[in-house]
C-alpha cells in the first residue's frame, strides 16, 4: 500500500508515476510525453531526454515528501 497517500492504493510503479497525488504537477509538465502512443516518437532522442528530465524531477519531488 502506498505509504504517502491516504487512498489505500497498492504502489506500483504505474500508480506512482501516472496516479499519485504528489506528482501531479510534475505529470502536467510533461504530458505530452506521457501521453505519446507511439514507440517510435517514445524513443526519440528529444522525447528520451525528456522522459529522463521527467524521472528525475520525480525522483527529486520523492526525496522532498
Amino acid at each position: 500500500m502506498c505509504t504517502f497517500c491516504k487512498y489505500g492504493i497498492v504502489e506500483s510503479e504505474k500508480y506512482f508515476i501516472l496516479v499519485f497525488d504528489a506528482f501531479k504537477e510534475t505529470r502536467e509538465n510533461y504530458e505530452n510525453i506521457l501521453a505519446s502512443i507511439f514507440w517510435h516518437y517514445l524513443f526519440s532522442e528529444r522525447i528520451v531526454r525528456k522522459l529522463g528530465h521527467f524521472i528525475i524531477n520525480l525522483n527529486n519531488k520523492k526525496i522532498e515528501l
